[in-house]
């Protein structure tokens, strides 16, 4: 197998299992039929790209420890703050301590035991990556309407994704190819945790993993994530740009009741 020069050599994952679905969903507070109606990023083919706010995207030691779910916790934040003017510099000692805060001990490998995204969600709202909470909660993303995906994706910087990942998109990933889902699919190497910045709706989108970025066609989405969930930043209403708030399609109200609820 020929190794793409801009591809990672060593790999871990991450994800231990599937986490509970958040208590709060994006459709709670997020018109989604009123996003189409008023001409919201939704139609055939329709991007969003928000990959280019980044210059590049760190591996965050995901290559070293299991810690993907705090490696893509990082890159979420970081796209979020870059998309609403206010860069945001992540360190590897950030995602390690959040790491840490698993049960992880550097030296110790039988720590290394990997975590749920909720579990990594719940930090970024009662810590933060750098000692200040960054998000009030997180909600969950439908895994079957590609439109609510694709108003997230928009609204919130990006998607929050958990997947199992087999041996034949390990493969892919070293050959620099797009996951496709192939004739002869191959055992489940691991479970990971992925970002998606870029959509083109029902097409492809493309995801951060490993330090790069890597494009999946939707029938690999559809096959292999089984978990999306956005983010919702501290002072989200005060930070996002005049022409998604005059969009008119987010609940806010409903939002804080939830959170008062819930998170």
């Amino acid at each position: 197998m020929l190794i793409h020069p801009n591809r990672a050599h060593d790999l871990r994952y991450g994800r231990t299992k599937k986490s509970p679905t958040p208590k709060i969903a994006v459709s709670d507070f997020v018109d989604v039929e009123k996003a189409a109606a008023v001409g919201f990023p939704i139609k055939e083919e329709q991007v969003v790209d928000l990959t280019t706010l980044i210059r590049s995207f760190a591996m965050f030691l995901n290559d070293t420890y299991g810690d993907c779910t705090c490696a893509g916790a990082a890159h979420a934040i970081q796209v979020f703050r870059a998309l609403v003017g206010l860069p945001f510099t992540v360190t590897d000692a950030d995602v390690l301590r959040m790491y840490e805060a698993s049960g992880f001990r550097p030296g110790n490998p039988s720590t290394d035991q990997g975590w749920t995204l909720q579990a990594a969600a719940e930090y970024l709202a009662k810590v933060g990556l750098q000692g200040t909470p960054n998000i009030v909660a997180s909600a969950a993303v439908s895994l079957t309407n590609l439109d609510e995906q694709q108003v997230a994706l928009e609204l919130f910087g990006g998607l929050y994704e958990g997947c199992e990942v087999p041996q034949s998109a390990e493969t892919q990933y070293h050959e620099g190819k797009p996951w496709t889902v192939t004739s002869k699919e191959s055992n489940i190497v691991g479970g990971h945790c992925i970002t998606r910045p870029k959509n083109t709706l029902r097409v492809a989108g493309k995801h951060v993993t490993w330090g790069s970025l890597q494009e999946a066609t939707e029938a690999w989405e559809k096959t292999y994530i089984d978990e999306l969930m956005v983010f919702v930043p501290v002072d989200w209403e005060k930070q996002l740009p005049e022409y998604l708030l005059k969009a008119g399609i987010v609940d806010f109200s409903k939002l804080a009741s939830l959170v008062t609820q819930f998170a």
